[in-house]
C-alpha cells in the first residue's frame, strides 16, 4: 500500500493547445487562485482512502487519515499481513505526534528522491492529466472534478503503475 499527499489548485494550465501558427498561444486562468491538498493510499487493486483538505496536510490530518484507514482495514495492523505500507521521507511521515500509531504498522520508507519508485506519484499524475481537461472556476468545481479524478483510476491504471515501478527496481539492482 502506497500512501502519499499532493497539492492540486485550478491554475493547473494544460499542457497542450492549438493557435494559429507562428503565434503564441495564451490561455486564460481562473481569476482567484484555490489551493487544496489530497491524501491518497492505494493498493495494486484499488483506491483505498481518498481525503480533500483545504490546506496543507500536517500531521494531525495525516494522522487521522491513517487512523481512518486502519479503521476501514483493521488488517493493517496485522504484522504477517500482505500490506506494508509505503511512504516517502516527508516530515509529516516521521513526526512525534504521529509515531506511536506508526510505529504499529508495517512502514516502508522510500529512498529520497526516487519518485520513479513510487506507482502513487504516476496516479496523482494521471489524476492532474485528468484534472487539466476540466474547468474548475471554484474551489466547489475543482472538489468536485478531483474527485470525479480519483474515482476514474481503474484496477488496470493501478496495476500498470506497479509494474512500471517493479521494473525500475529491477534496473536499480
Amino acid at each position: 500500500m502506497y500512501i502519499d499527499e499532493s497539492s492540486i489548485n485550478n491554475y493547473m494550465s494544460k499542457i497542450y493547445g492549438y493557435g494559429p501558427r507562428r503565434k503564441q498561444l495564451y490561455l486564460s486562468t481562473p481569476p482567484n487562485k484555490m489551493d487544496l491538498s489530497t491524501i491518497l493510499a492505494i493498493s495494486r487493486e484499488k483506491v483505498l482512502g481518498f481525503r480533500v483538505i483545504k490546506d496543507l496536510v500536517k500531521g494531525d490530518t495525516f494522522e487521522s487519515f491513517i487512523a481512518d484507514l486502519i479503521h476501514e482495514y483493521p488488517e493493517i495492523m496485522v504484522k504477517e499481513n500482505k500490506y506494508f505500507i509505503f511512504l516517502d521521507n516527508v516530515p509529516i511521515h516521521k513526526s512525534k505526534k504521529i509515531s506511536p500509531l506508526l510505529n504499529k504498522l508495517p512502514i516502508v520508507y522510500n529512498a529520497g528522491y526516487s519518485l520513479f519508485l513510487t506507482p502513487i506519484e504516476e496516479i496523482f499524475a494521471l489524476v492532474k492529466y485528468h484534472l487539466r481537461k476540466k474547468e474548475s472556476l471554484t474551489t466547489e468545481d475543482l472538489i468536485a472534478n478531483l474527485i470525479r479524478s480519483v474515482s476514474a483510476i481503474t484496477t488496470s491504471n493501478l496495476k500498470a503503475c506497479f509494474r512500471r515501478t517493479l521494473f525500475y527496481f529491477e534496473q536499480a539492482l
